[in-house]
């Protein structure tokens, strides 16, 4: 059964109670089924008290279908904020050296300083929270900055870090699961790009992880600098959602 799923984090950066929807067996049958199954999730989590104010949902592009979902949630307003891709490399799809300059920090090692990597956090503009005008620019800046500390300290398993003249230059945090490797932040600070950092930071995240994991990242698909440098490493796009904000009325 499809459900909200309280968002705590979210909520206690942005100020906002905070809930992702999580689909079960209704995705692939439609948009009709889709959007009764969000109708009864919105509606088994006002019964438990989960009455979120903003509910993020990924729906795929075949399942979507707005005005439906508007009839089910009639107390929402729904905000479409583009299409995520989720790129992938294939277990053993990349055989190479580690590139030079790119080193690896464990979270159980106490994970990697933070600060030289903050001003990322402005430019994450194709995000869900910067696409959104109603969370506003204040916000979405905060929660970048608290995820890319977070996830600096230890909420990655993993972090990369790329330097350019003995400087660090772009990051990327890693979640190691079964068989998988799984890219949350990629980033390149702005006074390095357009010098191969990026894509000498992919190809030591595939050098590492690569022979053994499948190692997957999203992205939106308006966010070009980013497709391009998945594809040109060897990703290639499995899939993709639609991603949509819920607002509570009134």
């Amino acid at each position: 059964m499809s459900a909200l799923v309280p968002l705590e984090w979210d909520s206690r950066l942005l100020g906002l109670s905070c809930a992702r929807l999580e689909f079960a067996e209704e995705c692939g049958l439609g948009p009709r089924a889709v959007a009764s199954a969000v109708g009864r999730a919105f509606a088994a989590g006002a019964s438990a008290g989960v009455r979120a104010e903003l509910v993020a949902a990924k729906i795929q592009p075949e399942d979507c279908d707005v005005r439906m979902l508007s009839e089910e949630a009639p107390d929402r307003r729904i905000v479409a904020l583009g299409r995520e891709w989720t790129f992938r490399s294939p277990a053993g799809a990349f055989a190479g050296p580690l590139p030079e300059n790119v080193a690896f920090a464990r979270a159980a090692n106490g994970g990697t300083d933070p600060v030289p990597f903050l001003p990322l956090a402005a430019d994450m503009r194709h995000s869900r929270y910067y696409l959104d005008p109603d969370v506003g620019e204040d916000r979405a800046l905060a929660v970048w900055e608290a995820s890319i500390t977070g996830h600096c300290q230890g909420f990655a398993q993993e972090i990369a870090v790329a330097s350019l003249g003995g400087r660090p230059a772009g990051l990327a945090t890693i979640h190691l699961e079964d068989g998988a490797a799984r890219l949350h932040i990629v980033g390149v600070l702005g006074w390095a790009r357009g010098r191969g950092v990026g894509a000498r930071l992919m190809r030591a995240v595939l050098a590492r992880h690569g022979e053994a994991r499948a190692v997957t990242v999203e992205a939106f698909a308006e966010n070009q600098a980013a497709v391009g440098l998945y594809r040109a490493v060897g990703f290639s796009p499995v899939a993709e959602h639609v991603v949509l904000h819920f607002w509570r009325r009134g």
